[in-house]
């Protein structure tokens, strides 16, 4: 393998010696050390807040950015200049990991019980009370859960920020694009509210950055204060690969196992990629042993076969250890068909009434969809012989004879209503004086056999048992006996938690643990084939119970030699060192940041390999350093800026203004009094789809079972058949998927997803457009009706073919239409001074999903055949034509962070029309590019 080597000098920071003052005490009582002094940057940044101004202190990795901060604010919330203050980190690894600092800092003064944590999914009780702590700990994302998931609580949430004197905001370079706009506009929002209405100053941000970005000047506007990092020196090595497959970097780890390091970290791109290294790193067959120590801290066994233990060796403790058991099944869901005849379901009226209504609309959904793909394809009297035929269990619908679409539907609709009142007085026969309801599996085929019995229900009774027993419902509703509660899918959970229910039952975990040796597992931890050196794997795919304890086994002093494989996840936040680093290509700041964690703690030898397959990079590196020994590191940090990309960030958006005035006029008279004038476009956008926003991704997820783990919709649909899928609608899930992410990295990809450009623009709920500097909104169905003479036009025309006729549209508009197509009038008199808008289609709507093997195509559907759609999505439109046109003048390629491009052209095989689509990552890009696009020359 061709290489090329450069040493990487550093000139370490000085300690400024002889300064005295309250953060210098703080300082030497938490270092321990009565001799020691802070560097020359934290010495600045301590005198910058004690002040009360704004501090950025760029520096990189070891630089003891967090101390220069923490130390002064909490003694200003101490001597009571800063009521309350709020530090947000980007990642939640970074937060939990910064969290040690602060929680020990508070400790020295007696705050330690001063901490707030904010995160999503709190109740309000738990909210009130993390807000009235002076030291709040947050991520963006979690503020953010609050304004749009959970509005009910903004109006409090938003009010408790507005006493925040004092931000800071943690390697805020991470925050880029659309999101640092997200984060400023939001920052701004406080501000008015703050100076306006509670007449105190504005909000003093301060930002800690390893670079200095364009995100960093949008937030704060303080002296700026640069450090250097206590590293030592680093061997940098770029390094050809010819092949990048997941054997050829087992070979690579393999070779620099037998060198002489302590820690290597492993560094790719994917976690998929990722977990497949890790699984053919690690020895099949584990000697029990050298896995002897981890498996305490890190095993992982089936709850049912722990359940068996404790049954068995404490059989007097068969109730708690069943509630504890349920406890670990909060999440799961199971079929109803699946359950034994005499289950319990220990549920409220109130959720049974529930059930009816919703097993009641998923049937009527079910019925009228296949009635109306009868009608579009099928003749009339092809559907009455299909009804009578194919559908025996829907004879009742043929009562009405020959009936239209619309006759069919309204007959749909009064059979759900008589079923939903034939659920609520079955529903009283059930319920108790305590309101709980007890429902058997038996119970419920007596209802439908019942059912069957009234001649209105007795033709379709059988169809609507079928689906209702096809629903699934939390576990922790089923009351089976402790038998059979073993004998289902039950999940694994770590030892350690296993060790804290016997202290908590005051039972012998040490029994309990030999008893279930056999079966415990180590997931993420092994030893590198034919070594005895452990090998770790780490990934944001990974659940938070599983991470827990990994990076700390990593760097425990017990362990001579440690492998860590992991992704950007160790990019930011967690506070560790290695001697060896091999990273994949990546991005400038990425590797710079992956670079940093090489050389922490000092030492000799220590090294940082780059290793890429692009034969043209790997000579750049060649030519940038053939004729250098050393170099120091911001030297090194310029020619990394210069050989790696960066991703390219959209920097503001129209929607975001827009976006953030209308959270304002949420929080009632005073949003009102900040923000008088609602734009029309507003009125419409709330009428027909509301707002969808967020810091990061707006793309709704794929739910894997992995709690709290969600995935691209247009990578993982890909992989798993619809028997696995489970449709899921809210704003940040799309569907739910029966499977691991672990089961995943070996999955071939099955299906290409594509999107129905022809049916997503007739879903078009509103339709946007750009004119004189400001954004426009319309009703699309009025669009179409206008250039039909009033006739819809769903099926005959797609909204691009109506605006290529502006025209005709105009003629369309006769006197006696005048008065319901105003809307258009403005739109038309836009198109004549910009012709480019009649190019794009800026909308917001259902984006429609289909599913494409071979040469067959279809919509996308769940195990239920519901489809999965992504809904209330704002997309942007380009006909190939204008497209490829477009890229003359303004290409939307590199912006992959904030917008996902689908490209028709690319799926030949399925004879779709041609054209482009792009759809938000991030809320306002398409909005953005939409802008730059009609207004470039």
């Amino acid at each position: 393998m061709e290489r090329v080597r450069v040493s990487v000098t550093n000139q370490p920071p000085v300690e400024a010696t002889g300064v005295t003052g309250d953060e210098i005490d703080l300082f030497q009582r938490y270092i321990g050390d009565t001799r020691r002094f802070p560097f020359e940057h934290q010495a600045r940044a301590f005198q910058i807040i004690r002040e009360g101004k704004e501090c950025v202190l760029v520096a990189g990795t070891a630089a003891g950015k967090t101390l220069s901060v923490v130390i002064p604010l909490l003694l200003r919330v101490q001597k009571g200049l800063s009521r309350k203050i709020l530090f947000l980190y980007p990642a939640l690894a970074l937060l939990e990991d910064q969290l040690q600092t602060i929680r020990r800092v508070a400790q020295s003064i007696g705050y330690e019980n001063a901490i707030g944590h904010i995160y999503g999914g709190m109740t309000r009780r738990e909210l009130t009370e993390q807000l009235t702590k002076p030291i709040l700990v947050a991520t963006p994302d979690a503020i953010y859960w609050f304004v749009e998931k959970n509005t009910k609580y903004g109006p409090l949430f938003l009010y408790s920020l507005c006493q925040v004197d004092d931000i800071v905001i943690d390697e805020a370079h991470i925050l880029s694009g659309l999101m640092g706009e997200n984060l400023k506009a939001f920052l701004d929002r406080l501000n008015v509210l703050r100076t306006q209405f509670l007449h105190k100053k504005r909000i003093r941000v301060h930002v800690l950055t390893a670079t200095p970005t364009e995100v960093v000047d949008k937030l704060s506007k303080g002296e700026k204060v640069y450090g250097r990092s206590k590293v030592g020196e680093v061997i940098f090595e770029a390094e050809l690969l010819s092949k990048g497959n997941t054997e050829s970097w087992l070979q690579l780890i393999q070779r620099e196992a037998n060198g002489d390091f302590r820690r290597m970290i492993v560094v790719v791109n994917s976690a998929k990629r990722a977990h497949q290294l890790f699984f053919a790193c690690k020895e099949e067959q584990q000697n029990s042993k050298r896995i002897m120590p981890f498996l305490r801290q890190f095993g992982w066994i089936r709850l049912q076969d722990v359940g068996r233990v404790l049954y068995t060796q404490y059989p007097h403790l068969l109730s708690t250890v069943e509630g504890w058991m349920r406890e670990q099944t909060e999440h799961i869901l199971i079929p109803l068909q699946n359950l034994y005849d005499d289950d319990n379901l220990l549920v409220s009226a109130g959720t049974l009434s529930e059930w009816g209504e919703s097993w009641t609309e998923r049937w009527k959904k079910r019925i009228s969809s296949e009635i109306k793909e009868f009608f579009q394809k099928e003749s009339k009297r092809k559907l009455e012989y299909t009804l009578n035929g194919k559908w025996r269990n829907h004879q009742a619908l043929m009562r009405f004879g020959r009936l239209t679409y619309q006759d069919y539907q309204r007959t749909i609709d009064q059979y759900a209503e008589h079923l939903i009142r034939a659920w609520e007085a079955n529903i009283h026969t059930l319920v108790e004086e305590s309101d709980e309801a007890v429902l058997t599996k038996r119970g419920l085929q007596e209802f439908f056999r019942t059912l069957s019995l009234d001649p209105l229900f007795h033709g379709i009774a059988d169809d609507l048992k079928n689906d209702v027993f096809r629903q699934r419902i939390p576990l922790r509703h089923v009351n089976t006996p402790f038998e059979k509660l073993l004998t289902l899918p039950l999940p694994s959970i770590p030892i350690r938690e296993v060790e804290e229910v016997c202290i908590k039952l005051g039972i012998s975990f040490e029994s309990v643990f030999q008893a279930c040796m056999k079966q415990i597992q180590l997931k993420y931890i092994g030893f590198l084939q034919g070594t005895d050196i452990p090998v770790i794997l780490y990934t944001g795919s990974m659940t938070k119970r599983a991470r827990n304890g990994l990076i700390e086994a990593f760097q425990s002093d017990e362990i001579r030699q440690a492998i860590l494989i992991s992704t950007s996840a160790v990019e930011v936040g967690v506070d560790f060192d290695a001697d060896l680093l091999l990273s994949e290509e990546c991005t400038s700041n990425s590797f710079l940041q992956r670079f940093g964690r090489v050389g922490r703690r000092g030492g000799n030898f220590q090294r940082v390999v780059l290793l890429t397959q692009d034969g043209g990079l790997y000579g750049k590196f060649r030519r940038a350093f053939e004729n250098k020994d050393r170099l120091t590191r911001e030297e090194f940090s310029e020619e990394i800026r210069s050989l790696l990309p960066e991703r390219k960030h959209l920097n503001s958006s129209p929607y975001i203004h827009l976006l953030h005035s209308h959270v304002t006029r949420r929080l009632g008279e005073v949003g009102r009094l900040i923000a008088p004038d609602q734009p029309e476009v507003e009125r419409l956008l709330l009428e027909k789809c509301g707002f969808r926003y967020g810091l990061r991704s707006t793309l709704p997820q794929v739910e894997l079972l992995d709690e709290g783990i969600g995935k691209d919709p247009f990578q993982i649909l890909s992989y798993i058949p619809k028997e696995q899928l489970r449709t899921h609608y809210d704003s940040f899930t799309v569907a739910k998927a029966d499977v691991f992410f672990d089961q995943l990295i070996y999955m071939k990809r099955m299906y290409r997803i594509l999107i129905n450009q022809d049916a997503t623009l007739k879903q078009m709920k509103v339709m946007l457009y750009w004119h004189k500097g400001q954004l426009h909104g319309i009703d699309p169905t009025i669009l179409m009706q206008a250039a039909t003479r009033g006739q819809p036009c769903f099926y005959q025309n797609t909204v691009h073919a109506v605006l290529n006729r502006p025209n005709a549209l105009k003629l369309a508009l006769s006197e006696t239409h005048m008065a319901k197509f105003t809307q258009v009038y403005p739109y038309l008199q836009a198109i004549q001074e910009n012709p480019k808008l009649n190019r794009y289609i800026l909308g917001i709507g259902d984006i429609i999903l289909q599913r494409g093997s071979g040469h067959d195509l279809h919509d996308l559907i769940d195990q239920e055949d519901d489809p999965i759609i992504l809904r209330n999505q704002m997309f942007l439109y380009c006909p190939y034509e204008a497209g490829r046109d477009s890229k003359d003048t303004i290409s939307w390629e590199g912006f992959e962070q904030e917008l996902l491009v689908f490209r028709n052209e690319d799926y030949p095989e399925f004879n779709q029309p041609f054209g482009h689509i792009l759809i938000d990552r991030v809320a306002g890009a398409c909005v953005e590019m939409y802008r730059r696009m009609v207004e470039t020359a």
